[in-house]
């Protein structure tokens, strides 16, 4: 997510921090999660980007746009969300024409990469009940934000007690050659 768009976001989610406990997602880890890999062997790193290249040079640039929230608990662990008001077709699209051109033998265990059941953006976790039903209310005011997707980033996630940390492993623009 561009840092403009994180800023934004992060106004509109300051109530939310204020009045609720969680594990919020910093500004510079926002994004959408297009498929879960899960653990790979580093060989497979410059394929993947390959890939990644080759579906980003067939699609264009599109806005995005967050709706009022929602989330899940399960176990106890709660995870808080924004839905997409737009853009989610897309990303749906990309999301798909990733996962039929990963090779077998490239996840771990030979197992399907994990989409997300819906696009969405991934704000807070260890969220309670009442932090997602206010978001899902927008009782604290709107978290909606608007952007453009440009580029697909292939990401290694770091989940830590804390915060999740990202380190970027490569990158590919939408609509430039493969």
């Amino acid at each position: 997510m561009p840092a403009d768009a994180a800023a934004a976001l992060e106004t509109g989610l300051a109530p939310y921090r204020e009045n609720h406990q969680a594990r919020w997602s910093a500004a510079d880890a926002l994004h959408l999660t297009l498929l879960f890999l899960g653990s790979i062997d580093p060989v497979h790193v410059p394929r993947l980007a390959a890939i990644a290249r080759d579906v980003a040079s067939r699609a264009r640039p599109f806005e995005i746009g967050t709706a009022a929230g929602s989330g899940a608990v399960r176990g106890g662990d709660g995870v808080a969300w924004l839905s997409l008001a737009s853009g989610g077709r897309e990303v749906g699209i990309i999301a798909d024409a990733l996962a039929e051109r990963l090779p077998a033998g490239v996840l771990a265990g030979g197992r399907a990469p994990r989409r997300a059941p819906a696009a969405h953006l991934t704000v807070a976790r260890s969220a309670s009940q009442a932090l997602i039903d206010d978001l899902a209310a927008e009782r604290l005011g709107p978290a909606r934000v608007t952007w453009t997707a440009d580029r697909i980033v292939l990401l290694r996630s770091h989940l830590g007690p804390e915060r999740a940390r990202y380190v970027m492993l490569g990158v590919a623009r939408l609509g430039e050659p493969g």
